[in-house]
């Protein structure tokens, strides 16, 4: 006979067991998921609670600067006291999941370590078909400035190349700045975090940008030349050796991009002798652009041309944009509990809320795609 639903309750309460985090990393570790390992590798930031996660910007830093001889005879400094910063401002995302569990379900599961394991196994699939949705969020937009159900992906923080830059400037210029107005009219002229990229005083807080030299994907010498460009601006060194990979400064640097892209990197390598050197080479089965690693991610593959471009491959500083975590309600479970409106189900609730927030938007990230 199994348990009515008073004692089910007590025995979740006694004995259900807390999935530690450290379980899903190594999950993750285990498992082709690129964007989840980025985003929680070692590389969570914690955040204060409230309704907002603030960064503060500068900008225009060589304004005052001031170029002169120590202790120059009769010369007064004058002192600046203009503060050139901004703060970026987006509200964190409530997210969540529940996981349910009805009376008739004892019967088949009468002892309480049967009964565990149901719930542990029905947990497990829901918290990590939540991380799968926060990774496809990430290569996502929101919907408007105040959205606190999704994420700021990365396309929202790394703003890819247009027509009309493409016309002027292909080859590359920190020009990113606002998203497209068909993405979202109201950040395409406030920015992502309210502050109006657009703007020339702001020039210096833009991503890097460039654009291919064609739309089918295919590689040529100038766009390699141009990826050696976008390392330069990001100050992505190579590191000196292959177990390097592993030293933390390395790891925070990665390289996004979809299938035709990770496609036309084989290509290339294919094409490459030693007397070209080693700046796109194979490393345990992925790619390495200049030390850095390639990660091919299946989000990217989905056509969103005014978000993302044609065929974008993004580089991101993994150091100076991160996923900000509220501690106190990150993963945080509730109590087992009658499930609203019912007399036979008990549910657990687990609350989550994140935010992705750039540290410093123009050194975060770059992006270089095709645009038309």
């Amino acid at each position: 006979m199994g348990y009515n639903t008073a004692e089910f309750l007590e025995v979740m309460r006694q004995t259900l067991p807390v999935i530690r985090f450290d379980t899903i990393q190594m999950m993750l570790k285990q498992n082709d998921w690129p964007t989840l390992r980025v985003l929680f590798d070692d590389n969570l930031r914690d955040i204060p609670g409230g309704k907002y996660l603030e960064e503060s910007w500068y900008y225009d830093l060589e304004a005052d600067a001031v170029s002169d001889r120590w202790f120059k005879p009769g010369t007064i400094r004058q002192t600046t006291l203009t503060d050139n910063s901004v703060k970026g401002t987006v509200p964190i995302a409530n997210g969540g999941y529940s996981v349910g569990y009805i009376e008739e379900e004892t019967l088949a599961n009468r002892s309480p370590a049967q009964i565990i394991d149901v719930i542990k196994a029905r947990e497990m699939t829901m918290k990590l078909r939540y991380l799968r949705g926060l990774a496809k969020d990430a290569w996502g937009y929101v919907d408007s400035s105040l959205d606190q159900t999704q994420l700021f992906g990365y396309p929202m923080w790394i703003v890819p190349i247009t027509a009309a830059q493409m016309a002027a400037s292909a080859g590359g210029a920190f020009q990113g700045a606002n998203v497209a107005s068909t993405v979202n009219s109201t950040l395409a002229t406030t920015g992502s975090a309210g502050v109006d990229l657009s703007l020339s005083k702001y020039a210096d807080l833009r991503n890097w940008n460039a654009g291919w030299t064609n739309s089918d994907g295919e590689i040529a010498q100038t766009d390699r030349v141009r990826i050696a460009e976008t390392l330069y601006r990001l100050s992505f060194k190579a590191p000196d050796s292959m177990k390097d990979l592993e030293v933390p400064a390395f790891k925070k640097r990665v390289i996004f991009t979809n299938s035709t892209m990770w496609t036309s990197l084989g290509n290339v390598k294919e094409q490459l002798n030693d007397n070209i050197g080693a700046d796109i080479t194979k490393y345990r089965g992925s790619h390495l652009i200049n030390g850095i690693p390639v990660e091919r991610v299946d989000a990217l593959d989905t056509d969103d041309v005014d978000l993302r471009g044609t065929n974008p491959m993004y580089f991101i500083n993994t150091d100076l944009i991160r996923l900000g975590v509220d501690k106190k309600k990150w993963m945080r479970k509730s109590k087992p509990q009658l499930t609203p409106n019912t007399t036979d189900s008990v549910s657990i609730f687990t609350d989550a809320r994140c935010q992705l927030m750039a540290q410093d938007p123009q050194k975060c990230g770059a992006v270089i795609s095709w645009a038309e």
